[in-house]
């Protein structure tokens, strides 16, 4: 999803497990700003129309981050993320949990 006309909530948490690692784990929730907002991808094309549901909650997403520095200009990242769809998107279209790892 791009940042348009919608309300996201985003708060984390690191965790300093030693000096090289940080374990970070947050999570993003997202609502539409007004009834007649739909979800826009990332370069503002629409991906998800407004009709169809009253709902303003578009979906969650909890995130687990561990970030290990191997030397002074080098780390390794290791992501998991899975995202929950809200109320609009199942009433608007195909709504899948959907898990990355990257």
């Amino acid at each position: 999803m791009g940042p348009r006309n919608f309300y996201n909530f985003h708060t984390f948490v690191d965790l300093q497990l030693k000096d090289r690692w940080v374990f970070t784990a947050d999570i993003n929730l997202f609502w539409r700003l007004e009834m007649e907002d739909g979800v826009y991808g990332p370069s503002g094309q629409i991906i998800r129309f407004p009709e169809g549901s009253s709902a303003h909650e578009v979906s969650q997403a909890l995130s687990l981050t561990s970030r290990y520095t191997i030397a002074r200009n080098l780390v390794s990242t290791a992501i998991y993320t899975h995202l929950r769809p809200g109320r609009f998107l199942r009433e608007t279209g195909p709504s899948e949990e959907i898990d990355l790892r990257d």
